[in-house]
C-alpha cells in the first residue's frame, strides 16, 4: 500500500504575536471511486521553522519504517504550493510524486477566474469548471494551457495568472516558468 505525506501551516495568535504552526501527517492511502482515503495516520506539529518541520516529519516516516530517499518506495507528497513546502518535499522525499492538494488548486483557479472575468459571472464559472474538469481527469497540461491562453490587461490579474501558473507548472525551475507579457 502506498504512503502519503502532507504538510501545511496556519497562523495562531500567541502572546508575542502571530506565529505559524506547521502540521504534517504520514499515512497509508488508497483510492476509492476517485477519492483518496487515508488510514494508519500519524501527525507531527509545532511552532517550528520549515527546516525543523521537515526533519520532524522525516523522522516520523523513518519511525514508521518508510525510507523515502529511495526510488522503490511509492510515496505521494501533498501540499498547497508554498515554496517552503516543496523545498521540504524535494529535500526529504525526493522520489515522491508531488501533488497540489485539491482545495488549494481549486481556490487558485477560482481566484484567476474572478480576477479575469468577475465575481458571480457565468463566464467565470464556465472557465473555472473547465479547468477543474481537466484536473479531475489528470490533464494538468490542459490547465496550464488554459491559463496561458488568458490575455489579462491589468497588472494584478497578470500576477494572479502567473501565481496559478507557478502552482501548476511541472518545472520547479523558476526560470522555466512562463511569464505573461
Amino acid at each position: 500500500m502506498p504512503w502519503g505525506v502532507t504538510i501545511d501551516g496556519t497562523s495562531i495568535l500567541k502572546d508575542e504575536g502571530w506565529r505559524e504552526v506547521k502540521l504534517g501527517a504520514v499515512f497509508h492511502f488508497w483510492e476509492v471511486s476517485g477519492e483518496v482515503k487515508a488510514r494508519e495516520k500519524s501527525y507531527r506539529a509545532g511552532l517550528w521553522k520549515a527546516e525543523e518541520m521537515g526533519e520532524a516529519l522525516s523522522l516520523e516516516t523513518r519511525r514508521r519504517g518508510i525510507d523515502t530517499i529511495y526510488e522503490d518506495v511509492f510515496c505521494c507528497f501533498w501540499g498547497d504550493g508554498a515554496a517552503w513546502i516543496w523545498n521540504l518535499a524535494q529535500t526529504h522525499y525526493p522520489y515522491a510524486t508531488q501533488i497540489v492538494d485539491w482545495y488549494h488548486a481549486e481556490e487558485r483557479l477560482w481566484g484567476v477566474g474572478r480576477a479575469m472575468y468577475g465575481q458571480g459571472k457565468e463566464r467565470t464559472r464556465g472557465w473555472v469548471e473547465a479547468r477543474l474538469e481537466e484536473l479531475r481527469i489528470g490533464d494538468v497540461e490542459g490547465v496550464i494551457l488554459g491559463l496561458m491562453e488568458l490575455k489579462p490587461k491589468r497588472e494584478e490579474v497578470k500576477e494572479e495568472v502567473e501565481q496559478a501558473l507557478s502552482l501548476f507548472y511541472k518545472s520547479r525551475d523558476e526560470d522555466a516558468l512562463p511569464h505573461l507579457s
